[in-house]
């Protein structure tokens, strides 16, 4: 039955690190922010705040309603220098909605209260696999329900908390074409609650003002509980980090606003735990390498205007760091060297009037990790290349 237990957590894991393969990033939404390279934790002045940094939902003004939903396309390449014929290309792509929220703010005298909750998917489990050996199917994933609540001080200062109630599930299918073919299916349920507390200061708002803004968040670490359907007395033990996350956004003129921020995720030494009846049967380190990952990520927007509305134009840049690690042969073993870093791009516009707006973004991250031999010429033995393109579109109604 362990032996059992352990192969589902091991496919459970392939199919997790294969979602996450580009970046554990587990905030943010919304194609206004994924067009500035998602470098809103120094804007966040939309419904999607509440994600991205709650201390922001206190400049609104007016209720509002976002939907995002998006089209995923990720493409895998394994090269082998050595021996071609291992070379391998796989892709896949599906669409999914993202997320939703709603906020809605109360004027109290001078001050600005603001109450929201917001729906999102935070890992997508989706994966297609077809072989004339087998296939292989998962759907779901891990969802977070979310109630926040904000309050801005004056014309300055604001202040926000938020609680992630993580629900969702996942289902695998694999179909072994082998005579006699036989099918296994496999449901996963997702549990586990965590905090966000988030700060803005406008100096927009000072008597004398000054055109810019700071934020900053804070996600406490928590336990993702991951329960097997068919095996009661199992679970999996996901020890998500703390994320510190600070931002910045400078508006030049009415049209210009420029964006930067800078997050770390307190991955090193955090573990996938198996537990079986209660008892912990094992446990793998989440990333190669102890040590952070640290993402970089500035953005521009500029507004065109319109008789009718605003036509945004937007651009970003961000660094994706990954759990993974460029690894050397040492004559016995693959050692981790350092830490796989991959960049990501996007551009995104759309339409904004007084009652509603609509935003579109395109965006592509990619990385590539090497497994190398220092002792040979060519050193590069193998590597793996992993790109994933997405089309966020958004839309948020204002009451």
């Amino acid at each position: 039955m362990r032996a059992l237990v352990l192969c589902t957590v091991v496919l459970l894991l392939a199919s997790i690190a294969g979602a996450q393969q580009l970046e554990l990033k587990l905030s943010g939404a919304g194609a206004r922010a994924e067009g500035l390279g998602r470098a809103f934790v120094g804007v966040a002045d939309d419904a999607t705040a509440i994600v991205w940094n709650p201390g922001g939902l206190g400049q609104l003004e007016r209720p509002e309603a976002s939907v995002v939903v998006r089209s995923v396309s990720e493409k895998f390449d394994y090269e082998n220098a050595r021996n071609p014929d291992w070379n391998e290309t796989s892709d896949q792509s599906h669409f999914a909605f993202n997320f939703g929220s709603f906020a809605y703010p109360i004027a109290i005298g001078s001050n600005n209260l603001v109450l929201a909750v917001a729906y999102q998917k935070q890992i997508d489990l989706y994966s297609k696999e077809e072989t004339e050996q087998y296939s292989f199917e998962s759907k779901g994933g891990a969802n977070t329900i979310t109630p926040g609540v904000a309050m801005r001080f004056g014309s300055v200062f604001g202040v926000g908390a938020s609680t992630n109630i993580w629900t969702g599930s996942s289902e695998e299918k694999y179909v072994d074409k082998t005579p006699p073919s036989t099918t296994d299916e496999t449901k996963y349920k997702f549990s586990g609650t965590n905090f966000v507390a988030g700060v803005m200061v406008d100096l927009s708002g000072l008597q004398q003002p000054i055109p810019v803004k700071f934020g900053a968040t804070i996600r406490t670490p928590f336990d993702l509980s991951v329960k097997i359907d068919d095996l009661p007395d199992a679970e999996l033990v996901i020890q998500m980090p703390m994320m510190i996350g600070i931002g910045t956004s400078v508006r030049i003129g009415d049209s210009f606003l420029i964006a930067a921020d800078f997050e770390t995720m307190a991955i090193g030494g955090k573990k996938f735990q198996y537990f079986y009846q209660g008892q912990l049967s094992g446990e793998d380190d989440i990333a190669d390498l102890d040590k952070s990952l640290n993402q970089i990520r500035v953005g521009a927007e500029y507004l065109v205007v319109l008789s009718g509305g605003l036509i945004p134009l937007r651009a970003g840049f961000h660094t994706v760091p990954t759990i993974y690690a460029n690894f050397d042969w040492d004559g016995a073993d693959y050692v981790p060297k350092d830490q796989v870093v991959g960049n990501g791009f996007s551009v995104g516009t759309g339409f904004i009037t007084g009652s509603f707006a609509l935003d579109a973004a395109f965006s592509v991250d990619s990385y590539k990790q090497e497994f190398n031999d220092p002792a040979l010429t060519p050193t590069l033995d193998a590597s793996q290349k992993y790109t994933v393109s997405k089309i966020s579109i958004s839309g948020i109604i204002y009451f």
